[in-house]
């Protein structure tokens, strides 16, 4: 197995585990946990679906897929989603973190610039 497959393997076991305790996923999730693109988002949990469609159902309103009816944890079979949440979380923080600080950052300029403009 390649770096690429290892990755996107953590990907659908995390996808396993935020749909067993939370009942719903997106894209929007997915890359906000991890370094990827939405669309590289999107495409993994096509894969993700590929040996069991019924596992997600896909709601557009909701822009979501919510936990299908026969729904089972594929790849972390009987792993503790719980335990393996917490494991992706304390693993990626610093990368979640920059984030926040990125976007703190972000605010904070648009702030003072709508202000700028306010003073002209």
């Amino acid at each position: 197995m390649n770096q690429k497959m290892a990755f996107e393997l953590m990907i659908m076991r995390f996808i396993d585990a935020y749909v067993d305790l939370h009942g719903e996923i997106n894209t929007t999730t997915i890359i906000n946990q991890f370094p990827i693109h939405r669309t590289k988002a999107s495409r993994i949990v096509q894969l993700y679906l590929k040996p069991k469609p019924s596992n997600l159902r896909y709601v557009p309103s909701k822009s979501c897929h919510l936990k299908g009816f026969s729904f089972e944890k594929l790849y972390l079979k009987d792993e503790s989603s719980l335990t393996y949440l917490n494991a992706m979380e304390l693993a990626f923080l610093p990368y979640t973190e920059f984030l926040k600080e990125e976007a703190a950052k972000l605010a904070a300029q648009e702030t003072k610039e709508a202000d700028k403009a306010k003073a002209k």
